[in-house]
């Protein structure tokens, strides 16, 4: 089995929503580790089928009650991006001590 982190495990599995690349308790799990916080199971629906159900309300600022999978995505693209620039950072200055 592959050790992977969980940052990366979400970021590979909300990009790729055809396939699960885990259980959904262990992809739920790696979520939350990277949001920092409880998300509810029906928070992975689209904006659209949580409007609808009125469950995500369009002008409220409380991220606690919305969220939605377009929201996740794009924290987790987020923070993975983040990551991806100190990874790239920390490498840069390794070779560059390396070389004097």
């Amino acid at each position: 089995m592959i050790e992977i982190d969980e940052i990366t495990l979400a970021y590979l599995q909300i990009n790729n929503i055809e396939h699960m690349a885990c259980d959904f308790p262990v992809f739920h799990k790696a979520v939350e580790k990277v949001l920092g916080r409880e998300v509810w199971t029906h928070q992975f629906m689209r904006k659209s089928a949580l409007e609808e159900k009125r469950m995500y309300f369009k002008h409220r600022e409380d991220i606690h009650t919305n969220l939605c999978y377009e929201d996740i995505k794009e924290r987790i693209n987020k923070k993975f991006d983040e990551l991806c620039k100190i990874k790239q950072n920390e490498s840069t200055i390794t070779r560059t001590r390396k070389c004097n």
